[in-house]
């Protein structure tokens, strides 16, 4: 097969500033005009406010200009909106501090100020989030060596359920247009998109004989007699395997109109990495029948990529080769994501489009936002073009970490789904292939359908 050219996946196409249209435009005045404050007035402008704008140290440029004002100084000027800077971003390198925050009424205000026309700096606010500072400073690793959500600054507020950066927006959007009368901004859609891992493609299909002997034995010392029912009717009656629900889900996409991601693991090389053969037939059928249907996928780098990262460029060369596609988009294993590595490593393996951003252990807005947003590299001070597209919610954090039934893991996920809908958020759930078997995760499939049902478009 031929290799396909890179492009955007259609489930980002809303949520990424293209600079068509006619939007408001602005000018941003700072004393000081840093990567850092570039970093986060992009986020802001392009991918919050969806508008133009210029960042200028030229005072005569700002003063003279006709757009809209926003002045980023301790100085006074008239006709602007001003925001005080508190001098995070005019820093280099990483300080070991807890930033100053407000928090009333569940109304939470990162670096507050004394003056201004907003009452906290909001470029600080949006980079201390989005940069993924505190992943950055000194923090307790979990047994895989995450960052897990016990470690959130917004956990510990307990707003992690809340996506704190978008009510930024709605806020400062409202300020704005009280401070100049006429501005219209525009809104995107709310959208839902659903992501599955797919840490196995089948339970026992295509899997050695002497795994589901031993697998066998272990469901029956174990009593586990579902499984081993599943494992005979699959392996020696040839019923459809428990995990095999891909048509399902497809058709499930394309009836609601619900954007559909999969990660595929492509390595069974260790305890945690134990998907079928990536080159066994079945597998590559599988990607076929994918590329049939238009189907998004990407890699799931393995467990062990995380400390090789010639393991993450073997990985992905195979399955680009074994798909016909350029592969852009990943999800790492097992959650495993070191903020000062490994996003320089997909980087440079070919990755454009990174969905870790999300807790296994958790539910919640990681970096504080649902919207996708670049990789900010301390080391050099700099933006990469590597995409973060955070998720909202993990199934693993309901049946594996918290216990809990289906009804509370339901009513949780239409909780934060309303949440996005209210400020036009993206949305993302994920799953796995193991999520859709009756035998170990009874009601899964059900729950996975009733979202589609109440958050897809028919």
């Amino acid at each position: 097969m031929s290799i396909a050219t890179a492009k955007q996946p259609e489930a980002l196409k809303d949520f990424m500033y293209n600079g068509a249209g006619k939007k408001p435009e602005f000018i941003v005045y700072a004393e000081n005009v840093s990567s850092r404050l570039m970093y986060a007035c992009r986020f802001l402008f392009q991918q919050g406010l969806i508008c133009n704008f210029i960042l200028t140290d030229n005072e005569k440029e700002f003063l003279d200009s006709s757009l809209i004002k926003i002045n980023y100084s301790n100085k006074d000027y008239p006709n602007t909106f001003h925001i005080q800077p508190s001098g995070l971003l005019s820093e280099t390198g990483i300080r070991e501090f807890v930033p100053p925050i407000k928090n009333e009424n569940n109304t939470v205000k990162f670096y507050p100020t004394e003056c201004g026309d907003c009452d906290f700096d909001i470029f600080s606010a949006i980079f201390y989030l989005i940069s993924r500072y505190v992943e950055w400073q000194k923090f307790v690793k979990d047994n895989h060596g995450r960052f897990e959500i016990l470690n959130s600054i917004l956990y510990k507020i307990s707003l992690h359920k809340v996506p704190v950066i978008e009510n930024w927006l709605v806020d400062i959007k409202l300020k704005i247009q009280a401070k100049f009368p006429g501005i219209k901004f525009e809104n995107r859609p709310f959208k839902f998109v659903s992501t599955i891992d797919v840490d196995n493609v089948y339970a026992f299909k295509a899997k050695p004989f002497y795994r589901n002997l031993g697998g066998g034995i272990k469901d029956f010392l174990r009593g586990d007699f579902k499984m081993l029912s599943a494992r005979i009717g699959t392996v020696l009656l040839r019923r459809k395997d428990p995990f095999d629900a891909y048509d399902y889900q497809i058709d499930l996409s394309e009836k609601h109109h619900v954007p559909l991601i999969y990660f595929f693991l492509y390595s069974n090389h260790s305890k945690f990495d134990r998907t079928i053969q990536p080159n066994h037939r079945l597998f590559n059928k599988l990607l076929y029948k994918f590329n049939d249907r238009n189907v998004t996928y990407g890699l799931h780098p393995s467990y062990l990529s995380s400390e090789d990262s010639s393991l993450l460029r073997k990985e992905l060369t195979l399955l680009n080769k074994n798909s016909g596609k350029n592969i852009v988009c990943s999800r790492q294993h097992y959650l495993r994501f070191n903020i000062r590595t490994t996003p320089l490593e997909l980087y440079e393996a070919g990755i454009r489009y990174d969905f870790t951003m999300g807790y296994a252990s958790g539910v919640g807005f990681r970096a504080g936002t649902s919207l996708p947003f670049y990789y900010y590299d301390f080391k050099n001070e700099k933006e990469l073009d590597l995409l973060m597209v955070p998720f909202v919610a993990m199934d693993g954090a309901f049946y594996i970490y918290d216990n809990v039934s289906l009804d509370t893991a339901k009513d949780e996920l239409l909780s934060l789904a309303q949440q996005l809908q209210r400020v036009n958020g993206l949305f993302i759930t994920v799953f796995h292939d193991r999520s859709f078997s009756k035998e170990l995760y009874p009601g899964w499939k059900e729950l996975y359908f009733e979202l589609h049902k109440h958050l897809g478009k028919l």
